[in-house]
């Protein structure tokens, strides 16, 4: 371990007189340090304190497995306002696996735009859809490695 002599700590504090007329010179002024920011400040305004329009939509309740699959999809790489835009206007339009996956590309595409990649995720999700119906029905299957089969879905 080094000690520390009376000439070092009297350098030491050279170095911090210098610093300090420095800084006078200059004017400079370090900001004021930030204050410190809880978990439920740094959520979007009005999420989670009852604002439907900030909700994603498979959070309001009562839908339907497909649309939280396209949801997700559409996701992806997008913010959840986004995404909640992009998600509405799909499904107002194409509520069901049957709808969606007769649905001209062209017609999702202008739908989903909202959400980044829009053409690559209006494809993924017109395959998927068409998935759902040809392989289970229409029905979201509930096995693993069957919902990987799925186009657009992957492990975490």
């Amino acid at each position: 371990m080094a000690r520390i002599t009376q000439s070092s700590a009297a350098s030491g504090q050279r170095i911090v007189s210098i610093l300090n007329a420095l800084k006078a010179h200059y004017q400079l002024a370090l900001p004021p340090p930030k204050p410190f920011r809880r978990s439920e400040d740094l959520r979007p305004a009005g999420a989670g304190r009852g604002d439907q329009k900030s909700k994603m939509l498979w959070d309001r309740g009562g839908r339907e497995a497909f649309q939280v699959l396209i949801g997700t999809i559409l996701s992806q790489r997008t913010r959840d306002s986004r995404t909640a835009a992009a998600s509405e206007a799909l499904f107002a339009r194409y509520p069901t696996a049957s709808a969606l996956a007769r649905a001209p590309l062209a017609e999702v595409r202008r739908l989903v735009k909202p959400a980044n990649f829009y053409k690559t995720k209006a494809r993924t999700v017109r395959k998927a859809a068409q998935a759902v119906l040809a392989d289970h029905s229409g029905r979201v299957p509930l096995e693993r490695e069957a919902l990987l089969a799925i186009p657009g879905v992957g492990p975490k």
